[in-house]
């Protein structure tokens, strides 16, 4: 199985457990490795992909810290690693999603999205990535898709943003 992962998905000055987690488990993966999985680098999304799902406004001003008051939606503190690490993490999840059309099953190291809605970020979380992975799945003729949110609470932002998709 590959599971998505960069050192960039861990770029921003900030960090906490959470966002540490990626970088603990690839190392984990190295040091012990399981058979059959294999860590896999993918490439970042850019920001045209964001607006699949982003507003422009909000996009703009993760990339840029302005409106810092939007910018710091997630409730992180801007720099422009959390760009970096956005946009790596993003690509990680849209990788994985089309790897798991391809070969049935893939995975990223990736954290965080289920809060991010179209036009801000919330509850640590910048981009919704999980939404993007769907829309990606979505793009190659999938149907039917189920995402299941497996953390304690439920985000809202991935449903409010892929909700409507037909099919």
């Amino acid at each position: 199985m590959k599971v998505f992962y960069s050192d960039d998905y861990v770029a921003m000055a900030y960090s906490v457990d959470a966002t540490k987690k990626p970088q603990w488990v690839a190392d984990s993966l190295r040091e012990v490795p399981i058979p059959g999985v294999r860590l896999m680098a993918a490439e970042p999304v850019t920001a045209e992909d964001l607006l699949c799902i982003h507003s422009p406004e909000y996009v703009r001003a993760v990339q840029t810290g302005r409106p810092r008051r939007l910018a710091e939606s997630s409730t992180f503190p801007w720099d422009i690693g959390l760009w970096t690490a956005e946009l790596a993490s993003c690509g990680g999840m849209v990788a994985a999603a089309r790897c798991a059309v391809e070969e049935g099953v893939a995975g990223s190291l990736s954290v965080g999205f289920h809060h991010a809605r179209r036009d801000r970020g919330s509850g640590h979380c910048i981009f919704n990535g999980l939404a993007l992975a769907i829309c990606a799945a979505h793009d190659l003729g999938l149907t039917g898709i189920l995402g299941i949110d497996l953390d304690a609470h439920c985000g809202g932002g991935t449903y409010s943003i892929v909700g409507s998709l037909p099919g």
